[in-house]
């Protein structure tokens, strides 16, 4: 597919979700979930980079146990 196809491709698929409100408010919704999800991939992302980090090899509980003395 070329350039010039591709953006008549997506030119069609525009106009096809713009047609009317309904379809307009259903999208709206999809490319908010979207949004929203990949915000939240990015925070677990963060967030198990950070555990990765912090957690030695040995594994959680041995790391609990020296930092906390409880077991």
């Amino acid at each position: 597919m070329t350039h010039r196809q591709r953006n008549i491709a997506v030119e069609a698929r525009a106009d096809l979700i713009l047609t009317d409100e309904p379809s307009v408010d259903a999208y709206a919704a999809y490319f908010e979930a979207q949004m929203h999800r990949s915000k939240v991939r990015g925070l677990l992302r963060a967030v198990d980079l950070w555990f990765a980090r912090a957690v030695p090899p040995q594994g959680i509980f041995r790391w609990w146990h020296a930092r906390t003395g409880h077991g």
